[in-house]
């Protein structure tokens, strides 16, 4: 083991760690700040993280609830809704906190009100559809740098937008970095004084760390920069080519150094799920005994007692023995809970987490380890932004605990301490909009707005005020383009007349084109859909580019590309968890059809598959001959737009004149762009709202008028990610006579956004006969909708199937670790499947006056889907 040592400089440091002699609390000027600049005006809070933002919001609310005022708590996570909760309750007395989550709905009147950022958007479409005043006095908006989130950043703007300005507002963050932007956009679209109070002093100084792979631990940095000893070990790791990595892997010797050098409690950021639930593994017992274990014991038996069904956590005895704890979005809500209760209590040593929760996360430590300086973003890996490090580092040393905090970093291969001694002393990147149009915006704006009017509020987005902000420059790069392509072309091939009549001709000539190629796109994707819809069924045979025989056992879509998941007729057959193991073909890699089908039986094996393709009489197989596909609206309109094209005369003479000169093709290609990023910024949102109104008038949804159909009406109560997909099966009637257990199953797939590849184990899918027929039934019931929806270029929900079994066997009383077995999913990833589910069934509820019947069931479905270990009462 490497001989753990303080590199000289750094005993001083170490010796002022301790607990902060106890004073009376007296507000920071900040605070006093805010709390007065809210007499005046909207206020944003940018202060770190325990700086004490919440105390801001108590007084406001306290203000309020002095004049007889409603105020309403908004928060990002359920979790941190319902901690609020508690905490308010206690300091403004029961009978005046109500909490609104979707899970929870308790004293809904009350004055204060705690609530996700979802609910309260929902009820400002609401009183917008009632045409009456909401009843709120003040909206405090907690963590709202999730302005900046691609997924839900666009509710939080429409919160702001939508807002009556009479309403105050109040914003806290710990991690924005154009507060005055955000304040000048607020300004502007609500005509408030917005005041924005900045504070960068974190209430415990915080000190970054190095650990040596040969156990020496120094400051990362100095004044002028990082440690020159750290500089020159990455010069050398470099030139060897190692990584230095073997201190991760060391979790317990680490622990025992953070002990010595009074270091704990610490949170450990790693990569991954696996790994935390690793980490924990390696830890020794803790051998010394602590003054604190009668304390921890109780404690843990008292929130055992509660939570019962925890008791048999298969990571309880680490927690015990060990003083650790695994935390990720894969463990059970309550499993994390205890987490963090132990963790505040001070009971534990280390907890280890993934960097995608330490924007949620309320357990601060003395120390953060920092393993490597990327991150997991669900998809790829990407360097850590200074935002997220905040995030990390925010949760170093505890107000009141500490006198300082520390983060830790650990060389290793995906380790770059240069980057992390960069980014500590940058500012948060600043907040983009993240504003997108959805058919549930439309439906519920459509509610109450005509048409004028939805577009005077999309010009009050912060996505619109950022490019008003941004077009002087693109104007002044457009002189220069045009400038340059005067320079190299023959006298007069530039127009020079009215500059903008050729901004716009440009950009009608440069939108056409790009038609024209979504047309051909179009036309190529119909051939193959009519190629394939019509001949390639189950047992079909085809070929591949490379002349292979296949057969195909059934066809689906992934991200608008058809694919085909079949078999090839000669070679090994491979199984995998008891189920045969497909090719997923792309229907751009078929070369063609062949004239022969075989009937293949549901469930069948290997054997009897193999004997089937055994008597497929290969020397007789022929192409099949496909028709001619019917003519197609794209194809007339595609005649149309190149017709348009052409008689755009002063830009088809400009492009002849440029010809084949290389660099004023470049130049016109960058022209042409710009035309388009111009029109962009000013019609975006506008041509996206119109794309998704001209499709519900296209499905029925919607009226020649631009009113709401009956259809629509109801539809827009769907507040969800694929509204028309349950709307079009409600109204096909495919959710018609389904059970409570069906009917959850059948909702379920329609949550998950990302497609995953599981498999229901063999052992229970027999048990799943009527629901695989309702599912299938539905899948083909709204097949016509996905295709036209994939032709529009709107997204499409690949429908799977084991979300639907999960619910099921769920609703059907499964125990939960059967469940966990027959559907090979981690547990957080399970209970938030079915807490989802349950909001989309709670939508249905609200279709009792048009779908009385189906409300009913999706009523009765709740319970049977909302017990231990997801939801407790």
């Amino acid at each position: 083991m490497p001989r753990p040592r303080l590199a000289p400089h750094l005993g001083a440091l170490l010796r002022r760690i301790g607990v902060p002699f106890p004073s009376p609390f007296r507000p920071d000027p900040f605070q006093l700040e805010a709390r007065e600049a809210l007499r005046t005006g909207d206020v944003l809070v940018i202060a770190p993280t325990g700086s004490g933002k919440t105390w801001i919001a108590e007084e406001a609310i306290r203000g309020y609830l002095g004049q007889n005022k409603r105020s309403w708590y908004a928060s990002p996570l359920k979790a941190l809704s319902n901690s609020k909760y508690e905490e308010f309750s206690r300091i403004f007395g029961p009978e005046n906190v109500g909490i609104l989550t979707g899970d929870r709905k308790e004293n809904p009147d009350a004055r204060v009100i705690i609530g996700t950022t979802e609910i309260l958007r929902n009820q400002l479409y609401d009183a917008m559809m009632e045409g009456r005043d909401i009843q709120m006095d003040l909206a405090i908006l907690d963590e709202a740098h999730y302005l900046n989130d691609p997924d839900r950043g666009v509710v939080w703007e429409e919160v702001l937008i939508y807002m009556p300005n009479r309403v105050r507002i109040l914003l806290l963050s710990a991690t924005i970095g154009n507060g005055e932007e955000i304040g000048n956009w607020l300004e502007a679209v609500r005509s408030v004084k917005c005041h924005v109070v900045q504070h960068g002093k974190r209430p415990v100084p915080l000190h970054l760390l190095f650990l040596f792979p040969d156990g020496e631990l120094c400051t990362l940095g100095t004044r002028k920069g990082i440690h020159p000893k750290i500089e020159r070990f990455l010069a050398s790791q470099r030139a060897s080519k190692r990584t230095g990595s073997q201190v991760i892997l060391r979790f317990g010797w680490l622990i025992d150094q953070l002990r010595r050098w009074d270091l704990l409690p610490a949170i450990f950021f790693l990569k991954s799920r696996a790994d935390c639930d690793r980490a924990i593994q390696v830890i020794p017992a803790r051998s010394l005994h602590r003054k604190d274990d009668s304390d921890f014991k109780e404690d843990l038996h008292t929130f055992l007692r509660q939570y019962s069904f925890l008791q048999d956590h298969r990571q309880l005895p680490y927690l015990k023995k060990s003083r650790v704890g695994s935390h990720h979005g894969g463990q059970l809500p309550h499993w994390k809970l205890l987490i963090e209760e132990m963790m505040k209590g001070g009971y534990l040593d280390a907890i280890f987490s993934t960097s995608t929760v330490a924007a949620g996360v309320n357990f601060p430590a003395r120390t953060v380890v920092l393993v490597q300086s990327d991150r997991f973003d669900g998809r790829n890996f990407s360097n850590l932004t200074a935002t997220e490090l905040h995030q990390m580092t925010g949760r170093a040393g505890r107000r009141g605990k500490d006198r300082i905090g520390f983060a830790l970093v650990l060389p290793g291969m995906y380790q770059d301490p240069m980057l992390i001694h960069q980014l500590i002393d940058s500012p948060p990147e600043p907040i983009r909009s993240q504003i997108q149009m959805s058919f549930s915006m439309v439906l519920n704006l459509l509610l109450s707005q005509r048409p004028s009017h939805i577009q005077e509020l999309l010009d009050k987005s912060l996505a619109a005020f950022q490019d008003r902000q941004s077009y002087p420059a693109l104007k002044k790069r457009w002189t220069r383009l045009i400038q340059e392509l005067d320079r190299i072309l023959p006298k007069g091939a530039v127009p020079d007349g009215d500059p903008i009549a050729f901004l716009k001709s440009l950009q009608v000539h440069a939108k056409l084109r790009n038609r024209i190629q979504t047309l051909k796109t179009k036309i190529a994707w119909e051939k193959r859909e009519f190629l394939f819809s019509r001949h390639l069924k189950k047992g079909g045979l085809f070929v591949d580019r490379k002349g292979r025989v296949y057969v195909a056992l059934h066809t689906f879509y992934r991200q608008n590309k058809l694919y085909c998941g079949a078999q090839k007729i000669t070679g090994a057959i491979k199984i995998r968890k008891s189920q045969i193991r497909l090719r997923k073909i792309a229907a751009d890699a078929i070369d063609h059809l062949l004239d022969h089908r075989v009937d293949i039986p549901e469930d069948v094996s290997r054997r009897a598959l193999a004997a089937i393709f055994a008597a497929i009489p290969l020397d007789q197989l022929r192409p099949i001959e496909i028709p001619p596909e019917p003519p197609s609206v794209e194809k007339e309109e595609l005649r149309k737009v190149e017709a348009q094209l052409a008689a755009l005369s002063d830009i088809q003479q400009l492009q002849s004149q440029v010809g084949s000169n290389k660099k004023a093709r470049v130049l016109m290609q960058s022209l042409e762009r710009l035309a388009l990023r111009i029109d962009e910024l000013r019609h975006y949102l506008w041509n996206e709202f119109n794309r998704h109104l001209d499709f519900l008038r296209e499905t029925g949804f919607v009226d020649k008028n631009d009113r709401l159909t009956d259809d629509g009406k109801w539809a827009s109560c769907l507040r969800l990610d694929h509204p028309l997909l349950i709307a079009e099966g409600i109204r096909k009637g495919l959710f018609e006579g389904a059970s409570p257990r069906i009917l959850a199953g059948l909702i379920a797939p329609f949550v998950m956004d990302r497609t995953r590849d599981v498999e229901v184990q063999m052992s229970e899918s027999g048990k799943l006969g009527e629901l695989r027929q309702r599912f299938t039934e539905m899948v083909r019931g709204l097949n016509s909708l996905q295709q036209l929806k994939r032709r529009r270029a709107f997204e499409t929900l690949q429908i799977q199937f084991w979300p639907a079994a999960s619910l099921f066997f769920w609703s059907s009383g499964m125990a939960w670790d059967d469940l966990i077995r027959s559907i090979p999913i981690e547990e957080g990833d399970m209970a938030m499947l079915i807490l989802r589910t349950a909001d989309h069934l709670r939508q249905l509820l609200d279709l009792e006056k048009t779908h009385y019947q189906l409300a009913k069931e999706a009523r009765e479905a709740l319970p049977l889907i909302l017990r231990e270990p997801v939801l407790i009462s």
